[in-house]
């Protein structure tokens, strides 16, 4: 692992505080958020750091939102992610660090569109097994993996998507 100064993890873990922050409210975006700012900070602090935070975050989260789980909505998702994590595994093993830098622009964007892009699926099995996949595909290579899942659950009731 490349050195890293003491500046660089100051504003590491600013970003991934405001990022849980973030999380802690709306459901989603930790990655969002620490994403592209832990990217500038230092490429070397994608995905694994933020990923491990995200995973420690999400858990807590569930804890407390416990009540407003719903697993039949989220066993499918939870399925198309075992897709997602395969296929990202294999994208990752054939990357270069160029390679790596040009998909997580690409995905970065991806995001963003999916975001502000006016797509209003519906919360069924397929919706949620595709948007599983696709947020494990961008969350294991970027570490944000929210915009598919929030497109799904954008119009249920925050515990839910906190959930």
């Amino acid at each position: 692992m490349p050195d890293i100064s003491l500046i660089q993890l100051v504003l590491a873990n600013v970003a991934i505080a405001a990022g849980a922050c973030l999380q802690g409210v709306a459901g989603y975006g930790i990655g969002t958020l620490s994403a592209p700012l832990l990217f500038l900070i230092s490429p070397a602090l994608l995905p694994a750091p933020l990923v491990l935070n995200a995973t420690l975050l999400t858990i807590f989260m569930l804890a407390r939102n416990r009540a407003a789980l719903e697993v039949r909505q989220v066993r499918f998702a939870i399925g198309g992610g075992v897709i997602g994590v395969v296929l990202a595994g294999l994208t990752l093993s054939v990357l270069s660090s160029k390679g790596f830098e040009l998909i997580f622009g690409i995905l970065i964007l991806a995001g963003v569109a999916l975001s502000v892009g006016g797509l209003r699926p519906r919360l069924n099995a397929t919706s949620s097994t595709i948007a599983g996949a696709a947020s494990t595909y961008m969350g294991t290579i970027t570490a944000i993996g929210g915009p598919p899942i929030a497109l799904i659950y954008q119009n249920e009731k925050g515990p839910l998507v906190r959930a």
